[in-house]
């Protein structure tokens, strides 16, 4: 997504700046909008690589799921990573997202996870 595309947000569309709460410092940024599918939202995630490893995407992961339940009363959040990343996979799994299915897109194979309220 453009930047400009981000500033034309539609009602269902979120996205925050992660940073650290020691210093503020910046870590990644973070959004819950519609899925590739045109269904359903997704938490997707960017990090620093420098960031990589702190648990930083685990907690706010966690936090965007409780914020998506209980204030904006989603049923189902999901999220795509390359199945390649196998780190990125396993902090979906380790927020209690379970894979679902699995895609081509953007020229690679992209696994899909869900959880439920």
């Amino acid at each position: 997504m453009k930047f400009q595309d981000m500033l034309k947000l539609n009602v269902n569309e979120y996205y925050w700046v992660i940073r650290k709460k020691e210093d503020m410092e910046f870590v990644g940024l973070i959004s819950l909008d519609t899925h590739h599918d045109g269904i359903g939202a997704e938490v997707s995630y960017q990090l620093l690589p420098k960031c990589w490893g702190n648990r930083y995407g685990q907690e706010v992961v966690k936090r965007i799921l409780a914020y998506a339940f209980e204030e904006l009363n989603l049923t189902e959040v999901v999220a795509e990573t390359q199945s390649a990343n196998i780190h990125s996979c396993k902090l979906l799994e380790s927020v209690g997202m379970k894979l679902v299915s699995k895609v081509i897109r953007f020229g690679a194979e992209q696994n899909i996870y869900s959880i439920r309220s």
